[in-house]
């Protein structure tokens, strides 16, 4: 049992992340960490706050003492989803990004990060060390101070999102937290709570929760797109454009299968796709009717090969 002090803890989890069923949902996340350390979750938490120093460091800070800081490790995220080097990964149960939001660019969660955030086998390539496929047990913790940090496409299953909305606490309240935590006796009493709690509950390799947090990071990224998508085509008065084309025009450049899942959705959900492919130059393309809908779903592709040809 935790006592009064340790209480602490689990009311700063429930003020980090404002949904109750979360809050102890990350509680057993913790839990899960300590209990199986060789068990890698499919589910990657996300901590974002619009304020800074609400005390996402603090938790950072108490996982590394109860696991030990020789089995945490830390990353930015142009490490995670543009470096040659996972040092990160090798012999470590829990890694922190501080800030998912690169200064120069926005990331998706593509196929490619969403291996190194809970595959159980990877190809590492360690800067001091050798390059080939090995265990991987290390759990990330995502945190931002923007809610719009991550393309999050509306087929993912493992990120879990939670957002605060809280102001931030006074003075008094970080001191006493961090107090806490310099306390060895305080840190070995939670280690055993931990130990002991129970978390048949938790389902360690589910999908993540599709929460309201989560639909409102998607919804906020669909959005900065939805402007540009309103105005596609219609200063040229186009009727018919192929998938790149719509690409190219909106300059959504990323090259990536999230992103390009992301605008398919928008695009379902305003405009219609030709019934087939139309092969332009040896490649098929997907085509999109922006316009004049009733004729160009019963025109011929030679039709639609020469408008395109005519428009591009």
């Amino acid at each position: 049992v935790l006592d009064d002090e340790g209480w602490q803890f689990i009311e700063h989890i429930h003020y980090l992340v404002n949904d109750k069923v979360d809050a102890e949902k990350l509680i057993d996340w913790i839990a899960h960490l300590v209990q199986k350390p060789h068990e890698r979750p499919k589910i990657v938490p996300m901590l974002i706050s619009k304020e800074h120093g609400t005390g996402r460091g603090w938790l950072v800070e108490l996982i590394d003492k109860l696991i030990g800081c020789w089995n945490s490790s830390t990353c930015k995220m142009t490490e995670l989803a543009e470096g040659v080097y996972h040092d990160y990964l090798y012999e470590s149960l829990f890694c922190a990004i501080h800030e998912t939001r690169a200064v120069d660019k926005k990331f998706s969660v593509d196929d490619k990060i969403r291996d190194v955030l809970v595959e159980g086998r990877l190809n590492l390539n360690l800067k001091y060390g050798t390059k080939g496929v090995k265990r991987v047990f290390t759990r990330f913790l995502l945190m931002s101070n923007h809610l719009d940090a991550l393309n999050v496409g509306i087929e993912d299953r493992r990120l879990w999102v939670m957002i605060n909305h809280l102001s931030v606490k006074t003075e008094d309240y970080y001191s006493n937290l961090y107090d806490w935590i310099d306390c060895i006796e305080n840190i070995e009493l939670l280690f055993n709570w931990l130990k002991q709690r129970d978390i048949s509950g938790f389902n360690a390799v589910g999908r993540a929760v599709d929460s309201k947090d989560k639909r409102l990071l998607q919804n906020m990224i669909v959005d900065d797109d939805e402007d540009d998508l309103n105005e596609l085509g219609l200063e040229e008065d186009i009727e018919l454009m192929t998938f790149a084309m719509i690409k190219a025009k909106l300059d959504f450049t990323r090259d990536d299968n999230s992103s390009d899942k992301r605008l398919s959705y928008m695009l379902r959900n305003k405009y219609v796709k030709y019934p087939k492919k139309i092969s332009i130059n040896k490649i098929r393309h997907s085509i999109w009717i922006l316009d004049n809908k009733n004729f160009w779903l019963s025109a011929d592709s030679d039709k639609v090969k020469a408008y395109l040809a005519n428009h591009s």
